[in-house]
């Protein structure tokens, strides 16, 4: 299971803001989880994120990571805001892929009428 500590962490190596074994600065760590939380927000508001924050499921964590470092890209200089928003509808897409169009992935019992 991924944690938020270890989503944050991905989304900062995302973002080429520190390399692996590095540990994220207090400011950027806070930096970030807001994007995360936020990223979870919208995520839940397009009916996208099947999942809590700390228990999104393995498949679901790389497109994940991609909105999120989509989000904070800008401000971190990373990319403009044009192409975050490519970014950003890239992993949209592919979590709706993953979760079927927003709908749950377990068997669903037919309606008969």
């Amino acid at each position: 299971m991924t944690t938020a500590a270890d989503l944050r962490v991905r989304v900062l190596q995302e973002l080429g803001i520190i390399a692996a074994g590095e540990t994220p600065n207090a400011e950027d760590a806070s930096l970030i989880d807001g994007f995360i939380t936020r990223a979870q927000d919208e995520l839940v508001q397009r009916r996208a994120a099947l999942w809590v924050i700390d228990s999104i499921p393995d498949y679901a964590v790389e497109p994940f990571v991609q909105y999120a470092a989509a989000m904070a890209a800008p401000t971190y200089g990373v990319m403009s805001k044009a192409d975050a928003i490519i970014a950003k509808r890239t992993a949209l897409s592919e979590i709706y892929e993953l979760t079927d169009e927003g709908e749950s992935l377990s068997p669903q019992k037919a309606e008969y009428l």
